[in-house]
């Protein structure tokens, strides 16, 4: 017997897989679901529900089972949950079972109705993973908005992705394979024919095959790309200027759903990005950023560790400076620092427009030389 958001109860005589599309089919919307007093004794089959869309369950109940090692766990570690029940199974009553529990699943927020605390995790040498990453919020709200943008186009309209290349900009792709499991289901082959992994023997002419120049190239591998469903809200995201340059370095890491095939992917995503020209096609498109170049890697599925919190840091009441007070601001910075003018002004913005603050930060730069010669004025 089945409970489907504890208001449905259904009494089936079928096997587990059949359960879960049957879930899937019917009950979209559900996000808990109970296998209490079924006499379950191994989680081995759930491993299967990657296969199917189910990520709306999100609650599972196994009160009253005979589940009574803690490795069976790892069958379910796959699936994105916020709340877990084993009460009533030899499991709950093993040593540790909190912190075992909580350490497979980080995402976890309640475990047999008690939330997780900071006492339920094991204590780590390793810092914590961090959230997004960025040097500026008004960057960082601007990838976001092209991610968002990028990610719903290639997911719903991908003939329309093409506008937001130009026809110098490149493009290639790497594939890991799952080395532990069997193969999984979904577009295997078609990753591994445009793997460009430059560690892996191949000779030079395929290698630069595989390097996509133009959009037009780009977007005939995007034909052949499998059908997608992006999860951008569980994505890490890290924004900061390319070094050297006044182009923005977008790198997103999360997972993809293959629709066709109910796979789920992982994937590393790394985007160099140019405003786009007022009146080109990327802007009549309503593309803010053209993309130079991109790198997409893409491995078997693994979720993201829990992230550290990282409380707001209070803002400043910073005054911007504006008209003839802006352009004399730069100026004599550039004039002291001998700094190219966009580079003085960038240097004074990430420093909340305050000179003196401004010129310890490029003191110190130049002194260990991370500043490129070309900043400066010949």
């Amino acid at each position: 017997m089945i409970i489907i958001n504890n208001n449905t109860t259904i009494i089936i005589h079928l096997n587990q897989l059949t359960i879960f599309k049957f879930i899937c089919l019917l009950f979209v919307f559900a996000i808990t679901v109970s296998f209490s007093h079924n006499n379950i004794n191994t989680l081995a089959s759930f491993k299967l529900m990657i296969r199917f869309s189910l990520d709306h369950v999100i609650n599972f109940n196994f009160d009253s089972n005979k589940i009574s090692d803690v490795n069976e766990l790892d069958n379910l570690t796959d699936l994105s949950l916020r709340e877990l029940v084993f009460t009533n199974n030899p499991i709950a009553q093993l040593p540790n079972y909190r912190m075992d529990v909580a350490r497979k699943f980080p995402d976890l927020l309640i475990l047999d109705g008690i939330p997780i605390g900071p006492e339920d995790f094991p204590p780590s040498p390793i810092p914590p993973l961090r959230p997004n990453y960025c040097d500026s919020q008004e960057r960082q709200q601007f990838a976001f908005r092209f991610l968002e943008k990028y990610f719903t186009t290639f997911d719903k309209s991908r003939e329309e992705i093409i506008k937001a290349y130009t026809e110098d900009s490149k493009f290639s792709m790497t594939f890991m394979a799952d080395s532990s499991t069997l193969p999984m289901r979904g577009s295997t082959k078609a990753y591994q024919r445009n793997n460009r992994n430059l560690k892996k023997p191949s000779d030079d002419i395929k290698k630069t095959q595989l390097l996509y120049s133009g959009y037009d190239n780009i977007y005939n591998f995007f034909k052949l790309y499998p059908v997608t469903s992006h999860y951008l809200a569980s994505s890490v995201i890290d924004t900061f200027l390319a070094p050297g340059s006044s182009l923005l370095n977008v790198v997103i890491h999360g997972h993809y759903l293959e629709t066709a095939f109910n796979s789920k992917r992982s994937y590393d995503r790394t985007f160099i990005l140019a405003p786009s020209q007022p009146g080109s096609e990327a802007a009549k498109g309503g593309w803010e950023a053209i993309i130079l170049n991109e790198q997409l890697h893409v491995r078997p599925y693994v979720r993201l560790p829990r992230l550290e919190s990282v409380a707001p840091q209070p803002i400043a009441n910073i005054t911007i400076p504006i008209g003839a007070e802006l352009e004399t601001l730069v100026n004599d910075f550039a004039v002291y620092t001998k700094l190219k003018p966009e580079f003085a002004k960038e240097c004074l913005s990430l420093s909340g427009w305050d000179k003196s603050k401004a010129l310890e930060t490029f003191q110190n730069l130049k002194a260990n030389n991370q500043i490129p010669a070309d900043y400066f004025v010949a």
